[in-house]
């Protein structure tokens, strides 16, 4: 007997917002991700188990955000990776916390948390936290600093490039050679000469 408003209130407020923490340190299975929007559909639309109502509007658009033209639920089960992707950031940008301390001790010795060994096993709020890896990886870039933990090949560093990555074959530097190398920090400035030496 709820109006569509009262309905979009519930949904966003009860159904989509419970299970928030859980999938903040959880990766839910694809199956339970997939029950619950369909529980949230017939709500939404006023289907129950013995009535199929007519669903409108497919729920990919209905999950758009309102000035794209949907009513702006969440999928669940991006929202649930974007979640993990927090925590993940979390650890990669506070060094400081305890569940830093525990999971670089035993799975980024290094303190860097995007080489951490994928062959450790660990619990299932580790595993999910690890599973978005690829997701920050994506959109992460190095601000080169000193450059002293950068890699020349095979890290995001460059400004305009589309992968970020340098693309030229190794030369004559070590294959895990430091952006630091390339700078000379009496003057400032890059080593142009040897810039265009090697690229």
């Amino acid at each position: 007997m709820l109006s569509q408003a009262g309905k979009e209130i519930l949904v966003k407020a009860v159904a989509q917002a419970i299970p928030t923490y859980v999938m903040s340190c959880f990766r839910l299975p694809s199956s339970l991700c997939k029950e619950l929007e369909i529980m949230i559909r017939k709500f939404w639309w006023g289907g129950d188990d013995r009535r199929h109502k007519i669903h409108w509007v497919n729920w990919e658009r209905l999950c758009k955000p309102k000035f794209g033209g949907g009513m702006g639920f969440r999928n669940i089960k991006k929202f649930n990776e974007a979640l993990l992707a927090k925590q993940f950031w979390r650890l990669l940008n506070n060094n400081s916390t305890l569940a830093y301390k525990v999971f670089q001790h035993r799975f980024f010795k290094d303190g860097n948390i995007l080489n951490l060994n994928d062959r450790a096993k660990g619990s299932y709020a580790w595993n999910s936290t690890k599973g978005v890896k690829h997701l920050i990886e994506m959109g992460n870039k190095w601000r080169i600093g000193r450059g002293n933990k950068v890699k020349i090949w095979g890290d995001p560093w460059l400004p305009n490039s589309y992968t970020h990555k340098v693309q030229s074959p190794v030369s004559h530097l070590p294959h895990d050679a430091k952006v630091e190398e390339l700078i000379d920090w009496e003057n400032m400035r890059w080593r142009n000469d040897l810039i265009d030496q090697i690229f």
